[in-house]
């Protein structure tokens, strides 16, 4: 936080509990979210497909690009 508000951003910190975090997360009640949870795979396919294509449910941001998505599907070639 203090580094955000060396760059202007104002900010608050909401510590979530564990049982809270998923049920917030499919709700989209955030404005920005930090995951520590990693992939146990070194697969690209599972992190990108997973996390950043059109339609995933766990693209919890909803970020949705299909160009991205081109590029997601021919790199898993």
């Amino acid at each position: 936080m203090d580094q955000l508000r060396q760059i202007g951003v104002d900010s608050d910190l909401k510590l979530i509990e564990t049982a809270n975090f998923g049920p917030m997360l499919n709700r989209h009640d955030f404005s920005v979210v930090l995951s520590l949870v990693g992939d146990p795979l070194d697969e690209p396919d599972q992190d990108l497909y997973e996390n950043y294509t059109c339609g995933s449910p766990r693209n919890y941001g909803g970020y949705c690009n299909p160009e991205f998505d081109r590029l997601v599907h021919g790199q898993s070639m």
